[in-house]
């Protein structure tokens, strides 16, 4: 197959599956505007909606302490913890 028609192929389904960049960032923007919604600071949102997380990892102090350190080491931020 070549390039040009592996490309356009992708391109198409990307154009099919895909939101714009300005449909994304609806969520963002109703998380930063919208009255009310401190009280969910750090909760997880999608298409607008606070969504319930399920799973336990995602929940977990000590696998979120671990991501941070191993974050913080990538960029260089030796030494930062998660401030609770």
């Amino acid at each position: 197959m070549s390039c040009v028609l592996q490309n356009r192929i992708v391109e198409v389904l990307g154009w099919m599956f895909m939101m714009s960049p300005v449909r994304e960032a609806q969520t963002t923007i109703h998380c930063s505007v919208a009255e009310g919604i401190a009280a969910n600071s750090g909760q997880y949102y999608v298409g607008c909606k606070l969504k319930k997380l399920t799973n336990s990892q995602a929940l977990d102090d000590a696998t979120a302490e671990r991501l941070w350190q191993v974050s913080a080491e990538l960029v260089g931020l030796q030494g930062n913890t998660i401030k609770t």
